[in-house]
């Protein structure tokens, strides 16, 4: 609109409220950009601390069985969650950039992180890579391991189920209150066999072994 207007016989002066609508539209494009860039900052950081606790575990140096467990499964996370990740950051790249072209301000060391992240977690996949193959011979010799535990597993079931049908809660000749103590003794019994059956698929996994099947384990369920 033009600064002045004839109205008839009046003449219009529009400059102060003109001054007023700029000024309040900037005010809130201004809000409005350090919320955007607040909310991006969050999110930038989050991933920056993802990816930096990855490489630490990554970094670890593996003792044991336990240890191997540990390193393997950060390594299948960061496969896992690799579409996902890529996601966040072209995003988070995205969402800077648009405040760029917007002649928002962003600090320097922020842009930095920004500019580097896609290559931050290039960098960190094949570090990934890199490590489950150094890994290959610790696999190798706790994957004969976990068989021979497994199997030692599958003859305790099948020792515990034997004793489950001859002694169990549904026993013949058990009387009503033995039966419930000896129903308790068997729940609790298969909570333990559960949570090592749990242990044994999770390594059966890691160490790409077949997984086991426990038919007495279901059985006694």
């Amino acid at each position: 609109m033009p600064d002045m207007n004839n109205n008839f016989f009046i003449l219009v002066n529009y400059q102060e409220v003109k001054t007023q609508v700029f000024e309040k539209v900037n005010e809130w494009l201004n809000v409005l950009g350090e919320s955007l860039i607040d909310n991006s900052s969050k999110e930038l950081k989050n991933i920056v601390d993802d990816i930096n606790n990855y490489e630490k575990h990554l970094k670890t140096e593996v003792h044991g069985i336990d240890g191997l467990k540990h390193v393997l499964n950060i390594i299948s996370e960061i496969k896992n969650t690799g579409m996902d990740m890529e996601f966040r950051i072209n995003e988070i790249v995205e969402q800077f950039r648009i405040l760029k072209t917007h002649n928002y301000v962003v600090k320097s060391d922020i842009q930095q992180q920004v500019d580097v992240l896609p290559q931050t977690w290039i960098d960190l996949t094949e570090m990934a890579d890199r490590k489950d193959f150094e890994l290959n011979e610790f696999k190798r010799n706790f994957s004969e391991v976990t068989k021979t535990d497994v199997l030692r597993f599958k003859n305790d079931l099948k020792d515990a189920y034997e004793k489950y049908l001859h002694h169990g809660p549904g026993s013949e000749g058990v009387t009503l209150e033995e039966g419930v103590h000896r129903l308790e003794e068997s729940k609790e019994l298969n909570e333990q066999f559960n949570r090592k059956r749990e242990e044994y698929v999770l390594a059966e996994k890691l160490f790409n072994l077949p997984i086991s099947k426990y038919p007495e384990l279901i059985k006694m369920e």
